[in-house]
């Protein structure tokens, strides 16, 4: 939080991020939000301003050898800023381990396609 007699402005923000990589499958997921709030006083006029954000990512593949491995992307957006009701963004992926994945736990170097489709809807 801070302000000034013409301007005051507030911002909340977090995320929470979970990783789990075994020989056989790799899992990422990530929420995360942002509130900003801001008022500005110019004579004896008050002008407001609200924006907020909320994301997902998830990303699970299997592994098929000790190098690749397929699987899925998703993603979940909305943005007043962007003026984002919701966009979805379903994918599938493939991954390539430059380090064997039985090394997985401790080395890893990784390339990744994913063939994206996305859909957003925006606020009116």
């Amino acid at each position: 939080m801070n302000g000034e007699e013409s301007y005051k402005s507030g911002m909340l923000s977090g995320s929470f991020s979970a990783n789990r990589v075994t020989p056989e499958l790799k899992i990422r997921m990530s929420l995360s939000a942002y509130i900003h709030d801001s008022e500005f006083k110019f004579d004896d006029e008050v002008i407001k301003s609200e924006s907020d954000s909320q994301n997902y990512n998830g990303l699970i593949v299997k592994s098929i050898s000790e190098h690749w491995s397929v699987g899925g992307y998703f993603a979940a957006t909305s943005s007043t800023y962007s003026n984002i009701e919701l966009s979805l963004n379903p994918a599938p992926a493939i991954d390539y381990n430059l380090f064997p994945y039985s090394e997985s736990t401790t080395h890893q170097l990784r390339f990744q396609y994913r063939f994206n489709y996305k859909s957003i809807r925006y606020r009116e």
